[in-house]
């Protein structure tokens, strides 16, 4: 009977289709930033080894201030939205 009752820790196949759909499309999307930006952000959000740094930690990792990494970071996060609102029209908001 606890085979026939479907496990909340499994993920649906549609889950696991739409998941990997968002990887792809944002892994595209990263493809499209100039390469210093597609690096710090690969860095700061864990796409390298999968975790997470901190503002302080990446600015160093990048050889860059704090303020210059700000600036880095909303200026790759801003060209990551225009570029997944371009791709999937859908998501955009008036």
């Amino acid at each position: 009977m606890e085979r026939l009752i479907a496990s909340p820790n499994v993920k649906s196949p549609e889950r696991i289709y739409i998941e990997r759909e968002t990887a792809a499309e944002l892994h595209e999307a990263m493809d499209t930033l100039p390469d210093r930006e597609n690096v710090y952000i690969q860095y700061r959000f864990g796409f390298v080894d999968g975790k997470d740094h901190p503002l302080i930690e990446t600015a160093q990792y990048s050889h860059l201030t704090e303020g210059r990494a700000k600036s880095v970071e909303r200026s790759a996060l801003k060209l990551l939205r225009q570029e997944l609102l371009f791709e999937i029209p859908e998501r955009r908001t008036s």
